[in-house]
């Protein structure tokens, strides 16, 4: 059979389209799948006016250099005011590089941890998608319920991280009295997996389901697995990197970049002091876009508004939720096909054991015709005999 050559969907070029952004804020930062590479530093110094880590920083670095510009001026003016050693600033440099990059190791990791969460989520879910379509035979209402239940689990998780609370995102995939039953619930992806392991329980009771025993195992482990994902999710949350630490990186880069002029303004002299100002605003600009580059990754799941969101949580959720839409029609296509083949196999057991009941009746109708025969020729036979008895009997 040849394969049939099919358009692509309507929708292709915007899931094309999706796969170049990295975040749903509609900021399109990648062409899928390429990354940033050296050949891209024309286009990144030509972005540079529209950065959001530079826009978070502007009016620290507007501060820095009004700051550097009075210093630069009061040293023109008087020329003979002492000139601050650079030493300090040597030495402070090194703890300053040490604090900027474990505050900045500490916040990837925790970003790189929360895409890990959620890599697992979609393992899970597909996961125990596969399995209840695939061994579940007991009953489709509980493979229904299961279905919309995956699909709607990450959309809640999402909400619940960033401290949202829309029913209406959930609309289209749970019914009426699961909305219903969801709405007061105060944890709303714990909720859901509660309804799973009562579902679950359904499965281990029902009398119809081979090994049902197992088949409950393996559910209630991916529902535990689900449980402990949100567990980890809410630790990332509700754990923020320590505020003191915080406060004394900010401090201590605040003061340490306030008196860089001071030492800057001793390498020029006459009008030329006026250079501590682009100098102390690229270092400004180098070291304070680090540490915003820190405070806007280490909430991964976009839990502050005021911040651009890092994970795409909702092309997460369209996504998995498509796949499993896609299981779904292949399971579906596949028990159609099941049942198709089962239908043949009875109308071909059918048709033999038609062929067999015609080629009984013959073999049958055969025995009778022989049967016959051999009466009449039994018959004629005596007949015979009588006859020859009884002309010998005239000739005697």
């Amino acid at each position: 059979d040849k394969i049939p050559l099919r358009q692509p969907p309507a929708n292709t070029l915007d899931y094309l389209d999706s796969l170049s952004r990295y975040t749903d804020d509609g900021r399109r930062l990648l062409n899928a799948p390429q990354r940033y590479s050296s050949k891209d530093w024309a286009a990144n110094i030509l972005s540079l006016a529209s950065d959001h880590v530079l826009r978070a920083v502007r009016s620290q670095l507007v501060f820095q250099a009004l700051w550097a510009f009075a210093i630069s001026l009061l040293y023109i003016l008087r020329p003979t005011l002492p000139l601050m050693p650079a030493l300090p600033h040597s030495l402070l440099g090194g703890v300053l590089s040490v604090l900027l990059g474990f505050r900045t190791n500490q916040s990837y990791n925790r970003f790189w941890e929360g895409r890990i969460l959620w890599g697992k989520i979609s393992h899970v879910c597909r996961s125990l998608a596969r399995t209840t379509l695939s061994y579940l035979d007991s009953s489709v209402d509980i493979y229904d319920t299961v279905l919309r239940h995956l699909k709607a689990f990450p959309v809640a998780l999402k909400q619940h991280v960033r401290g949202e609370r829309d029913l209406h995102e959930m609309r289209n995939t749970l019914s009426v009295p699961e909305l219903n039953e969801l709405a007061t619930a105060d944890n709303m992806p714990l909720a859901l997996c509660t309804s799973l392991s009562i579902t679950a329980n359904m499965v281990k009771n029902d009398p119809r389901q081979s090994s049902a025993a197992l088949l409950w195992w393996n559910i209630d482990d991916h529902i535990a697995q689900l449980s402990q994902i949100i567990t980890d999710c809410e630790r990332i949350v509700r754990t923020p990197v320590p505020l003191a630490y915080s406060a004394h990186t900010s401090r201590l880069l605040t003061m340490w970049t306030g008196t860089l002029p001071f030492v800057l303004v001793g390498c020029f002299s006459g009008v030329h002091r006026l250079m501590t100002v682009p100098l102390t605003v690229f270092i400004a600009y180098a070291l304070l876009c680090t540490e915003e580059l820190g405070h806007l990754i280490e909430e991964p799941f976009g839990a502050h508004t005021e911040r651009p969101e890092v994970l795409p949580l909702r092309r997460y959720c369209v996504s998995l939720q498509a796949d499993l839409d896609e299981q779904n029609r292949v399971q579906k296509r596949a028990l159609r096909a099941m049942e198709l083949g089962r239908i043949r196999q009875i109308a071909a057991a059918a048709e033999e054991a038609e062929a067999e009941r015609v080629a009984a009746a013959k073999a049958e109708e055969a025995r009778l015709a022989a049967e016959e025969a051999a009466t009449l020729a039994a018959a004629k036979a005596e007949e015979e005999r009588l006859s020859a008895k009884e002309a010998e009997a005239e000739r005697v």
